[in-house]
């Protein structure tokens, strides 16, 4: 199961960041501070479908891009790395976001989950973002 809803921003409710609360990430209150300013929560949505549009950093397609790129650089020495370390050290797509056991689903796998996370999770900012919205003051 990939987890990729949730903001920073409602950090340790029950999203894609591990849980604790605010106090195990300070900079989460930021993130409620700035969004008390109307203009900046305006320029912030405004942003995101900046980058989002065809030829933005954060659409689909040029995220592609970069990832068949960078796969493409690495090459075989992504499977070769796997073969050779297999089992002495951790797979770094095992985590809260992709809960991907170590190396049981291979290199290959893991691009392919890394690029299906990054799509859903931006789903699910497309369909979300519109909720940002102006919090009350956050007090720690």
């Amino acid at each position: 199961m990939r987890l990729s809803s949730g903001w920073l921003l409602d950090f340790g409710q029950g999203t894609w960041i591990s849980p604790g609360g605010i106090e195990h990430n300070p900079a989460a209150f930021w993130f409620h501070r700035l969004l008390e300013d109307p203009v900046f929560a305006k320029q912030l949505k405004a942003r995101y479908a900046e980058l989002r549009k065809p030829g933005g950093s954060f659409n689909n397609a040029h995220i592609a891009s970069l990832i068949g790129q960078f796969h493409a650089t690495i090459g075989t020495v992504g499977e070769r790395n796997e073969a050779r370390w297999k089992g002495t050290y951790f797979n770094p797509l095992n985590s809260v976001i992709f809960h991907a056991p170590p190396f049981a689903s291979g290199y290959e796998k893991n691009v392919e989950l890394l690029s299906a996370w990054i799509n859903d999770r931006l789903t699910w900012m497309d369909e979300n973002i519109s909720e940002i919205e102006i919090r009350k003051p956050f007090i720690l």
